[in-house]
Formats: C-alpha cells, sequence, structure tokens
C-alpha cells in the first residue's frame, strides 16, 4: 500500500506575530512575490505555503533551487518524474501539502462556507458529475465534493483544468480520468474540506503546522 504524508498549516491572519521572522527565513525573490501581493491574508497564505515547502524541501535534504516548475507549473524536485513527489493546495487560512515516497499525488483544498454559483459550471462539468451534483439535497456541498475531486486530479494529472475538466468522470460512486480509475480520499478539517487523489490505493497520515 502507497502511503503519503498530508501536511495542514493554519494561521490566525488577525494576529500573526511571527510573519516578519517567517518572511526573513526565506530568500529575498521569495519574499519580493510576498510582498507583491496587496492584501495582508494573501501574504500570509504565500508566505505559509512557502514555508511548508522549505519544511519540506529541507527534510528531503533540498532547498528551493533543486525546485523545477513543468507541465501547467506543477512543482517537481526531478524531472522526468522521480520521487519525492509532492503537490500543495491554499484556501481561506489553510495551506496543505502532500508528498510521498512511493506514488505520485493530487491535493485540493475547499473552504465550506465559500458563496459558489454552482449552477453557471453545468456546461463545463462531465454528465456525470452534473448529475450527482444536480439530483444531491444539498447540491452546494456536493459540488464543493466533487470540485475537490476534480481539483486533486487535475494536479495529479498535471495538466490544466480548463480544457480538461470535462475528462473527469464520477460513474459508480468512482472517479476516472479518461476512463481510467483515479483513487481518491477526503476528510473533513475544521471549515474546509481536502480531498487527495492518486493513481493507486494508497494510505495517509496527518500532520498539522499552527503558525501564530
Amino acid at each position: 500500500m502507497n502511503h503519503i504524508f498530508v501536511w495542514v498549516a493554519t494561521w490566525n491572519d488577525e494576529n500573526f506575530t511571527q510573519k516578519k521572522h517567517l518572511i526573513h527565513s526565506l530568500p529575498i525573490h521569495l519574499q519580493n512575490e510576498i510582498h507583491k501581493f496587496k492584501f495582508p491574508e494573501d501574504q500570509n497564505q504565500s508566505l505559509v505555503s512557502k514555508v511548508l515547502l522549505k519544511k519540506m524541501l529541507n527534510t528531503w535534504g533540498y532547498d528551493f533551487k533543486d525546485l523545477h516548475y513543468v507541465q501547467n507549473q506543477k512543482p517537481y524536485i526531478h524531472y522526468p518524474q522521480k520521487p519525492p513527489f509532492f503537490s500543495y493546495s491554499k484556501s481561506i487560512g489553510k495551506v496543505v501539502l502532500v508528498w510521498s515516497w512511493q506514488t505520485d499525488v493530487g491535493i485540493d483544498i475547499e473552504y465550506f462556507h465559500r458563496k459558489t454559483e454552482w449552477k453557471i459550471f453545468q456546461s463545463r462539468l462531465s454528465p456525470s458529475i452534473w448529475a450527482k451534483i444536480s439530483n444531491d439535497s444539498n447540491p452546494l456541498n456536493t459540488f464543493l465534493w466533487c470540485w475537490t475531486h476534480i481539483e486533486a486530479i487535475i494536479k495529479l494529472k498535471a495538466i490544466g483544468l480548463a480544457n480538461h475538466i470535462k475528462l473527469v468522470e464520477y460513474i459508480d460512486k468512482q472517479w476516472f480520468f479518461e476512463n481510467q480509475k483515479i483513487y481518491t480520499q477526503s476528510f473533513n478539517n475544521g471549515n474546509h474540506l481536502i480531498t487527495l487523489a492518486c493513481h493507486e490505493p494508497f494510505n495517509y497520515e496527518i500532520q498539522e503546522f499552527y503558525f501564530e
């Protein structure tokens, strides 16, 4: 069984006392990227994602200079794809990062209480997924559940969302991409839903980080 590590980071936008220290712990070019954001909430999200990524890289004995971005900006340590594999995602007040030495993986996180006009997505989604959403008694929550799966699968495949979203199918309670079965697992973390996607069966363990 493939094993996947999930890191979940949380912070408080209103009282982020570690912010200055964490920013200065990063290379200058990454500090500049963070400062490009106008709003503090966006700065904080960018900062925590980079700090979590740095922690992961250091765990493996790598640094930011070892990162390469290919195929729709999916990050790799090595290219062509070799372990370790990883993926990350951001939402309101949380960053999630997933990695494995055994198998490639995709991840997505969504905030439960965000307002979404789910009906406008009908033309973009495959018929099987639209049927799952529109026939449910709580279509908004089901849309968010489906959307995290779609995003995680797209990240796993390292392809663009716009041109491939209709290739993701939900049939007989299983997920497929171009008729290839994709293994997924979801879990709640506070007000967020997190979904993992993999080509093979897997288990996972969660580690949480809180930045004050």
